[in-house]
């Protein structure tokens, strides 16, 4: 793009990057009550950073499922209200310095170590709301406007014939997406939407297709 004011020729890069098609999938807070799963033990921070934390076994650990499916998608909605909303720890460095509780299982996948939160926030600090995205590489690791994804980003969907109420719809990049560095044939990228379900199994594509956009910024 140039721009000429009196015999000054400026150019610089549009704002926009065509993307797609991409694969979109959808991710949520998971609520245990709506997980059937026995119980099992949990390790949960309280959050305060002194690497205090809550051994949860017995009758008072949490659904096998629940814990799971936090452990996937990020955060959770405990039915002990002494628990509360939790999200999935990663490790030395994301929730201070604390190390991970003896005997607690460390895997990516298998984890069942969490810290207590005050509200669902993605990677960029943001309180996340229904339809934000999760992108892979992680848009907060990126110096502003520099990065293939930054947390300033925004999308705007184009119809692909199947998703005509999301044509236009202006959509904000709130998330990181370590799965989506995975994507389909034939598709060129991968984004996970936030949903507000509650269900505790998985709820499902955000599209039957993939979706062609532009990213805004």
């Amino acid at each position: 793009m140039t721009a000429t004011w009196n015999g000054l020729h400026v150019t610089s890069p549009p704002n926009f990057t065509t993307l797609g098609p991409y694969y979109f999938t959808q991710y949520n807070s998971i609520y245990e009550s709506t997980c059937t799963g026995s119980k099992a033990t949990a390790f949960v921070f309280t959050g305060t950073g002194s690497c205090a934390y809550n051994l949860l076994t017995g009758a008072n650990g949490l659904a096998s499922n629940f814990i799971s499916q936090v452990t996937l998608n990020g955060t959770g909605v405990s039915a002990n209200p002494a628990v509360g909303l939790i999200a999935g720890f990663r490790g030395t460095g994301l929730f201070g310095l604390c190390p991970w509780p003896p005997g607690s299982n460390q895997g990516l996948q298998s984890a069942n170590v969490f810290v207590q939160i005050p509200a669902v926030q993605g990677s960029c600090n943001q309180q996340l709301v229904s339809g934000s995205f999760a992108v892979n590489p992680n848009p907060a690791l990126s110096a502003a406007g520099t990065g293939q994804w930054n947390c300033s980003d925004k999308v705007s969907l184009l119809n692909n014939g199947s998703n005509a109420s999301s044509l236009g719809t202006i959509y904000p990049v709130q998330d990181y997406c370590p799965a989506c560095s995975n994507y389909p044939a034939g598709t060129t990228g991968h984004i996970d939407v936030f949903s507000t379900s509650q269900a505790c199994s998985n709820v499902g594509n955000f599209s039957a297709n993939p979706i062609s956009g532009v990213r805004l910024r």
